[in-house]
This record gives structure tokens, sequence and C-alpha cells, in this order.
């Protein structure tokens, strides 16, 4: 699981499906399926997915992505 926050202090949280896949170890390719399941603010009550990928480096903590999905508001 995940939570979000935007610059102005909104939140949304995510249900994480993510799969590693060694590069280099410590060095991973990351993908990740989210299912959006709610937020605070704008986002209360917020449904939808994201799609992320990229790489993470288990040796330094450092996570770089990409992601792409909706986030539907009531």
């Amino acid at each position: 699981m995940h939570t979000y926050t935007t610059t102005s202090g909104d939140t949304f949280t995510t249900s994480d499906n993510i799969v590693a896949h060694p590069i280099n170890p410590p060095l991973y390719r990351v993908e990740n399926h989210a299912t959006i399941t709610g937020g605070t603010g704008v986002y209360e009550d917020a449904v939808g997915f994201s799609y992320d990928q990229g790489t993470v480096d288990l040796g330094t903590g450092v996570l770089s992505v990409d992601y792409q999905g909706r986030i539907c508001t009531p």
C-alpha cells in the first residue's frame, strides 16, 4: 500500500501489486499495477488505477518510476 501526497496536502491511497525483475542486483526493474482505494481532500472517495514502471536501487534506496492511470472522484 502507498499514500501519495500532493503539494496542496491532498492524498490518495493505493493497493499495490509490485513485481521486481533483477537487472544487476541491487538494481531492479519494477512494475506496479495499483488500485486507487480512496484519499483525502479532493481525492476523498477516489477510485481508479495506476500503472508504474521504472527502476529501484536497493543499495542506495533510489526509486525512479514513470506512472500513468486514472483517478475518478465523486
